[in-house]
């Protein structure tokens, strides 16, 4: 029912989450959790959860820490909000961490996460795990051991499944392909679009595409980045998908725009 009090929007502020964050690095060791994280709790629902389809939640890891390996087949994202010389492994293959950077981590794929700076590294999770729970098939495995093993070269999924595609695809790509878009290409593909690119109502955006399919990020999940110049504004729309959005502020040369990451799910 549109208007519905479960769909009414909410907006959640930085920095008492970046507070928390920082006190729960102090308080809770990494061992003493699965994972150290804060999760957005929207007040309208009757699930402790982001949304009907998505959970966000934001998490932290210290220098020298490690979160131990494990998976799970709800399909997760990781994008790095603040830090760098840090690495997400996926199946065998080290995904470095800088800000700005989106991770894939495919349901039923192995990872685990490394900080080998000195500084904490922080990045938001995304998952469609209350879409997946909602059909009663969630499912968890931990890891025999902490870490995975490294099987893969760093960047062979840029040559297997970016530039170079491979021919005769499996049909366990069509659920997404670990993967990283680095935030530098991200930004110079944003900043190269025109007045022409910009949309009435979304503004300059890109879509994350599952680089071996072409198609959506994944089939619950669309990963989408927009700019937005200083007191630009669109015109208003509506859909039947989820959107939760992350701003990004990167001042660079031109201090007069924002990015916005958007994840919706249907």
């Amino acid at each position: 029912m549109p208007g519905h009090a479960s769909e009414a929007p909410y907006l959640w502020k930085w920095q008492p989450l970046l507070d928390g964050l920082l006190k729960a690095s102090e308080t809770i060791g990494i061992e003493q959790a699965e994972r150290r994280a804060i999760r957005l709790v929207s007040p309208h629902l009757p699930i402790k959860s982001t949304s009907h389809t998505l959970q966000v939640t934001f998490s932290i890891v210290n220098p020298g820490e490690v979160a131990r390996a494990h998976r799970h087949n709800m399909a997760a994202i990781r994008f790095v909000v603040q830090g760098r010389g840090a690495y997400t492994a996926v199946d065998g293959e080290k995904f470095f961490m800088e800000e700005g950077d989106l991770i894939l981590t495919p349901n039923w794929t192995w990872h685990d996460h490394h900080n080998e700076s000195q500084d904490p590294i922080i990045w938001l999770d995304g998952l469609d795990g209350p879409l997946i729970q909602s059909f009663n098939v969630l499912f968890f495995e931990d890891a025999e051991f902490p870490e995975q093993p490294i099987t893969r070269q760093t960047g062979e999924s840029l040559s297997r499944m970016g530039f170079a595609r491979p021919v005769k695809t499996e049909l366990s790509h069509s659920r997404g392909v670990p993967f990283r878009y680095a935030w530098k290409d991200t930004h110079a593909a944003l900043r190269a679009m025109g007045d022409g690119d910009r949309d009435p109502y979304d503004g300059r955006l890109l879509r994350y595409i599952n680089p071996v399919t072409g198609g959506y990020t994944y089939p619950t999940m669309s990963c989408e980045v927009q700019l937005f110049k200083g007191k630009e504004s669109t015109k208003t729309h509506r859909h039947t998908s989820t959107a939760i959005y992350h701003v990004v502020s990167r001042p660079g040369p031109d201090p007069s725009w924002r990015g916005l990451l958007g994840v919706a799910a249907g």
